[in-house]
């Protein structure tokens, strides 16, 4: 081991490390060799192909607590809280808390003596109706861990959330709260026990605290150290920590890992984390071993971070989604000396049944995989199917295309020109000529961060080269989606001027596209975030996926508007063989306009289970082809049309 290294560890554990709870025995986890860069953890036991965050050892370093969570696009989210005990010299197949298993649990820390688990849970509080993440502790007892109940105000403070419990030595708890923020983010707060109540909870102050999100505390039982995580805000009020890492195209909220020391009672001014720490991607969920020898951290780092290195090919991109390393978040661990203290300034859920009147999956296997599809627009001969494939956490978004032999659909290709930005929502001109899609790739070589429309025409069996869609569509906000009518009118969503997404049209005269015009107040609100606006060939109706709407079946739902002598009906639900308390989104019509085609994350979360799963049926869910990442579906268009073409209003 170079001399250097072995100073810096040894300086380290000098100044800023307690002792072990065990002497002379070293912890599981101590790898006896000095690890100066990030090293994943458990792989293949603890960092899986599923998402695992946090991190807790009990006191000896045999038990480690963690979360795993299903697709973030579950509706609500469903994580469990899972243990890894150490035994023969190896860490063991996880499983779930008795406690665990019907609610998004967020990933636990101990006490420092190891009898209590704090966590935070959306599951519900046994005093209060409200909906909402509250702070829970779970007492030890000879028989495992008791049953969770919520901590007592102040610290879960009604009409606010509060999250990510940390307890020193004291008992004094951290943790983060979007309480008295008009724009709902979270803050870190510093709440005093007093026996067994808490002291009214402190905002801590701008040496920890931003403008934006600051969350997941962890500090040291000695109280000494603070090691948290912070994002940028990228909604009505945008912006980040300067030293925030950004990767190219549109930004995304990612959290990026700080470290604070306590100096007299006072904490030093919040300092960016290096040494391989901090990637494009999320780093979150902190932690530091019984022993303080370690870092412990969850990151969502793998080859998808926009722009990618290079284009990624199908078989390459479908081995990467596949492994642990596909973008979801994985343990990993660093010597604490990487934080440079003394530096800071002062069972399967079974698909649905089709029915008469039922949505079918398409592809199931090949097109609908356990993987992130949507999308999914059809040749005119039937014969091809364009669609997206997503690596849900760094949003990154790739077009393929796989086509049909008999009845059955062949192994998909990505787009030669897909694969480095996000390309998404791929939609074919009815003539099958022109290929409209949305992407974050540099205009004219300019990092423009936001989306744009693209279009690339039909060269024999593929595509030539994409371009910029020409005219007064794209602007200074983004824009998503496009469609294009049989006389080649553009129908497409942006946020020009800001505020929502609205459905807007540019009409093609004599073979140029004219001013972008907003589609009516019928369609277009205040209120309405409309994400994908599908036009028919002839313009008779409009098929539109909106988040939020007051008469939806769950968060993102499809309608339809109709056309009638130039007025839009007020958009219709298109009704529950379709919506479902799950996302449905992402509407289009086969060009012989038998089928709605969309998209669904219905499946595994959707139903609350009726008794807590157990680790093995909880992965068999999230890897399932059902695990709530999108499927593509169609439904017969005729049955829509007949079932809501009588409910228009004008």
């Amino acid at each position: 081991m170079p001399e250097h290294v072995i100073a810096w560890i040894a300086a380290a554990a000098a100044l800023f490390l307690w002792p072990s709870p065990v002497v002379g025995v070293a912890a599981p986890y101590d790898v006896a060799v000095a690890v100066p860069a990030p090293q994943i953890f458990g792989e293949g036991t603890i960092s899986t192909v599923d998402d695992e965050s946090g991190g807790a050892f009990s006191p000896d370093g045999t038990d480690f607590y963690f979360a795993v969570s299903g697709p973030y696009t579950l509706a609500p989210r469903l994580g469990i809280i899972c243990v890894s005990h150490f035994a023969g010299g190896r860490w063991q197949r996880p499983e779930a808390v008795s406690f665990s298993g019907q609610s998004l649990d967020f990933p636990p820390h101990l006490s420092p003596d190891g009898e209590r688990m704090y966590f935070a849970s959306t599951r519900r509080s046994p005093s209060s109706s409200a909906r909402g993440i509250r702070i829970w502790v779970s007492r030890k007892t000879p028989a495992g861990w008791g049953d969770p109940e919520p901590l007592p105000a102040p610290v879960n403070a009604e009409g606010s959330w509060n999250a990510d419990p940390s307890v020193t030595s004291s008992g004094t708890l951290y943790f983060s709260s979007n309480r008295g923020d008009a724009l709902g983010h979270f803050h870190i707060y510093r709440a005093e026990k007093h026996g067994e109540t808490y002291a009214e909870p402190v905002k801590l102050g701008n040496e920890i605290n931003s403008d934006f999100n600051d969350l997941q505390p962890f500090v040291t039982p000695d109280e000494k150290i603070m090691v948290f995580a912070s994002s940028g805000t990228y909604d009505s009020v945008p912006g980040k920590r300067p030293e925030e890492l950004i990767a190219g195209g549109t930004p995304y909220p990612r959290e990026d890992l700080y470290v604070s020391e306590n100096r007299n009672g006072v904490w030093s001014k919040a300092r960016h984390l290096e040494n391989g720490i901090n990637t494009f991607a999320a780093e979150n969920y902190p932690s530091i071993s019984p022993d303080g020898r370690y870092l412990f951290f969850s990151s969502e780092r793998s080859m998808f971070d926009v722009p990618t290195p290079h284009r990624i090919g199908s078989d390459e991109f479908e081995r990467a989604v596949r492994s642990t390393l596909n973008g979801r978040g994985n343990m990993y661990f660093v010597d604490v000396a990487a934080l440079g203290l003394g530096k800071s300034p002062p069972a399967p859920a079974p698909g649905p049944a089709p029915a008469a009147t039922e949505a079918e999956v398409v592809g199931e296997g090949v097109i609908s995989t356990p993987d992130d599809e949507f999308g999914g627009s059809i040749s005119p001969d039937g014969k091809t199917i364009y669609f997206d494939r997503s690596v849900p956490a760094h949003y990154l978004y790739t077009m393929w295309r796989s086509k049909k032999t008999g009845n059955r659909w062949g192994k998909p290709e990505m787009l030669p020109f897909s694969g480095r930005y996000r390309d998404s929502d791929p939609v074919l001109s009815p003539d099958g000529n022109v290929l409209l899609f949305a992407s974050d790739r540099p205009v004219n070589g300019i990092e423009l961060h936001r989306f744009s429309i693209w279009s690339a025409r039909r060269n024999g069996d593929g595509w030539g080269t994409p371009r910029v869609f020409p005219g007064p569509v794209n602007s200074a906000g983004s824009q998503v989606f496009a469609s294009m009518a049989a006389n080649g009118d553009l129908y497409f969503n942006s946020s020009r001027g800001g505020g929502y997404q609205q459905v807007y049209r540019s009409r093609l005269v004599h073979g140029v596209y004219g001013p972008a015009e907003k589609l009516g107040p019928a369609i277009n609100s205040e209120r309405s975030y409309i994400a994908e606006a599908f036009i028919a060939p002839d313009q008779s109706y409009v098929l539109l996926g909106i988040y939020a709407a007051p008469d939806g079946y769950g968060s993102y739902d499809i309608y339809i508007s109709y056309n009638k002598d130039g007025r839009w009906s007020y958009p219709i639900n298109v009704g529950p063989a379709v919506n479902t308390p799950a996302r449905e989104y992402s509407p289009r019509v086969t060009p012989d306009g038998k089928y709605l085609m969309f998209t669904s994350e219905r499946g595994f979360g959707t139903q609350r289970p009726a008794s807590p799963l157990s680790y093995d049926d909880f992965i068999r869910g999230t890897r399932g082809v059902y695990n709530g990442l999108g499927n593509i579906y169609r439904i017969e268009m005729k049955f829509i049309l007949d079932s809501t073409r009588p409910k228009a209003r004008y």
